[in-house]
């Protein structure tokens, strides 16, 4: 989002979030962070070979070119489609050309929701269909290996909208069942301590449902020894759970991380 304020959807921008991804030691990190590929890749099944390969990217020296392609279809589209059918095809351009040695899923996952926050389609890329979308893996990669090989891209179009839907779907029944869990522990917690304070303290719990009394008090903005007395009811009730530390006690909301989880 930061980067957004000043950089368009570009190579700049896939470089960029491909060195961040590929911190820390996480899959693949050792694999040109940052930079476009200088050789080729494919992708199969674990342990296949160029020859067995279900797909293989262009050639890494087409890969800048492609790129330059869809980044302009991206910032400066020539079409009247809605932005929803444009993900769709940028998404499935991006596999295609699959433009890293590694983390191409993960990055081109990512374009979703900053795609469509930055077109003003969602108000927060936090839209995201990896989860819709890896239910039905294979159905996914063969439908993307026919716009490649075969044009097929209805069916491509299709199947991304549907798992929209279904994502969209979740998000709501998530929402809903969050502001029914707020509303229900809110007037349990209401019940135990009579005092305004304590919906400041539920409030900040929603945002931050694993905390220190030190990060809760700050964001409620009660002092820390309020919180202490206010966190101590809640526990000894089993709304909340801690690790039960003398020093630095960290508390879990579980009732939210379940549902987030």
């Amino acid at each position: 989002m930061e980067k957004l304020s000043f950089l368009p959807l570009s190579t700049r921008l896939f470089k960029t979030m491909h060195t961040t991804l590929s911190s820390n030691d996480v899959r693949g990190g050792n694999r040109s962070p940052g930079d476009y590929r200088k050789i080729q890749n494919f992708i199969g099944p674990e342990g296949c070979t160029l020859e067995t390969a279900t797909y293989i990217p262009p050639a890494p020296q087409l890969v800048d070119n492609y790129m330059s392609n869809l980044e302009a279809y991206i910032n400066d589209p020539k079409d009247d489609l809605d932005e929803l059918i444009r993900v769709a095809i940028i998404h499935a351009q991006f596999e295609t050309i699959h433009p890293f040695l590694d983390g191409n899923g993960r990055i081109g996952r990512i374009l979703i929701p900053l795609y469509l926050f930055n077109k003003k389609a969602i108000d927060f890329p936090n839209f995201f269909l990896s989860e819709a979308l890896e239910k039905d893996k294979h159905k996914y990669y063969r439908f993307l290996n026919d716009t490649r090989y075969k044009g097929d891209w209805n069916q491509w179009i299709k199947f991304f909208l549907e798992a929209v839907i279904l994502q969209a779907d979740k998000n709501i029944r998530l929402i809903n069942d969050i502001n029914q869990l707020y509303e229900h522990d809110l007037k349990i917690a209401q019940s135990l301590i009579n005092s305004s304070g304590v919906k400041k303290l539920i409030d900040s719990v929603f945002q931050k449902p694993i905390f220190t009394v030190h990060s809760i008090s700050s964001t409620a903005g009660l002092s820390e020894a309020t919180c202490r007395r206010y966190l101590s009811i809640l526990e000894s009730q089993r709304i909340i759970f801690s690790d039960g530390r003398l020093r630095s006690k960290t508390y879990y909301y579980y009732n939210l991380l379940d549902k987030l989880r």
